[in-house]
């Protein structure tokens, strides 16, 4: 399955390493030390706004948490249809 960053990059899911209540958890083919999380569809057509909102938030203030044992959202992800 393929995903995008915001200049259409498409970069490939490869595992699969976890699954939660808002998706499940990946990591890339190229880049096996980042993770994806890609939601669930039912999941992102009732909250899709809000999750995008929340996610640029959470990029902007990255630095914050910087060597801080946690995942955090680096770059938006979206699929082909840009959600």
């Amino acid at each position: 399955m393929k995903v995008y960053c915001q200049k259409g990059v498409p970069m490939q899911l490869h595992e699969r390493i976890g699954t939660g209540a808002e998706g499940h958890i990946y990591t890339l083919l190229s880049r096996p030390d980042l993770l994806v999380k890609y939601y669930h569809p039912e999941y992102l057509q009732k909250n899709g706004v809000h999750i995008q909102q929340k996610v640029l938030l959470m990029c902007r203030y990255r630095s914050l948490f910087a060597g801080r044992n946690i995942s955090w959202p680096l770059i938006p992800i979206f699929d082909d249809q840009h959600r």
